[in-house]
């Protein structure tokens, strides 16, 4: 990685995008935000289903979309991008004996 370019010992600095606030930009990002949205909450929402009958526990699920959908906004800020929860990571977490929001 470092032969490509070079790789900054900092974190990440908040900075807001440099672009116009219009209806014409709203337009063109929209239809990405809301197609990733989508499909970044089904996922969360599948694997959330899926640990909570690994676990014989029920979670709340508008908690988990707000908290994702906030978080997912602030990492833009940070030049992050957009995610969501990982089937596999968390089966492979409750098997192997996770049960808290910070055992991954």
């Amino acid at each position: 990685v470092g032969d490509l370019g070079e790789m900054k010992q900092s974190l990440p600095a908040f900075m807001i995008p440099n672009i116009p606030f219009n209806f014409e930009t709203l337009a063109i990002i929209f239809p990405t935000a809301f197609a990733l949205s989508i499909v970044g909450l089904l996922e969360s929402l599948l694997t959330s289903s899926i640990v909570d009958d690994m676990t014989d526990t029920e979670s709340d699920k508008n908690r988990e979309s707000r908290g994702q959908g906030i978080a997912n906004i602030v990492a833009g800020f940070f030049g992050g991008m957009a995610g969501c929860a990982m089937i596999g990571q968390s089966v492979i977490n409750v098997k192997s004996g996770g049960r808290g929001r910070l055992s991954t």
